[in-house]
């Protein structure tokens, strides 16, 4: 959940780097609509063309880095 005060932020630092400050707000529950609605579906399944056992995470991600023999690679835990 978030704050609902002000939070200061000391900004000196950052403009002194020329930093870029990029926010974001998080929902609270658009994620649960959100995973509701692909259980629901079969729309996506054609995207994934591996799932493999969490035991063979480094195998999965060393597949997953080849874009020409994957597509997206799940873990199954």
């Amino acid at each position: 959940m978030l704050p609902n005060a002000d939070i200061g932020v000391n900004l000196a630092p950052m403009l002194a780097k020329e930093l870029t400050i990029r926010g974001a707000f998080r929902f609270s529950t658009e994620i649960d609509d959100a995973v509701a609605l692909l259980a629901e579906s079969d729309a996506l399944d054609s995207v994934i063309s591996h799932v493999l056992p969490a035991s063979d995470a480094v195998q999965a991600f060393e597949l997953a880095r080849d874009s020409s023999a994957s597509a997206k690679v799940l873990l199954s835990l």
